[in-house]
């Protein structure tokens, strides 16, 4: 009894807690800007490893164990 007695009295604690303050808005308009981005990036592994460094009939990966920039947003 005393174990459902704990757990009603902390669920109206819970239920009856002031709300969450909102954040605080930025002091200038510069403060509220973010700036995100994202650098994706591979290895194209050849264990043949060619002297030429180049993966033959390849299209897009032609360049053999070197890392490769995919993309940068």
């Amino acid at each position: 009894m005393k174990k459902l007695l704990c757990g009603a009295t902390a669920l109206a604690a819970f239920a009856f807690a002031a709300p969450a303050r909102a954040e605080d808005p930025p002091k200038t308009w510069l403060g509220g800007i973010t700036v995100t981005g994202q650098v994706e990036g591979g290895v194209t592994a050849n264990p043949a490893r060619p002297t030429d460094r180049l993966n033959f009939g390849h299209l897009f990966t032609d360049r053999a164990n070197e890392p490769l920039l995919n993309q940068a947003a």
